[in-house]
């Protein structure tokens, strides 16, 4: 992560949601947190459910996965319009 130094991350599944907590903490989980932008370890955190075809046949179909990466696309917007600052 220091690396790279994303201005977003975005987290498929809660698997991936939970692994992050040993870079910075953070109390969210996916079933509250899936739809929205957070701040996390001065980036933006986008967790949305994992794309797999098991997910998209059992509870997560696909209309609200495209709203999910809809939201990615405005937290990539919100980066760039800050690192423009």
């Amino acid at each position: 992560m220091k690396l790279v130094d994303p201005a977003v991350v975005v987290t498929l599944g809660s698997v991936a949601l939970d692994a992050i907590r040993k870079i910075a903490d953070h109390n969210l989980n996916l079933r509250t947190a899936v739809g929205s932008i957070h701040s996390w370890d001065n980036r933006l955190l986008v967790p949305i459910y994992h794309p797999s075809p098991q997910v998209l046949a059992s509870h997560r179909r696909e209309a609200q996965q495209l709203q999910d990466y809809e939201l990615v696309a405005e937290a990539l917007d919100r980066a760039q319009i800050a690192f423009r600052l």
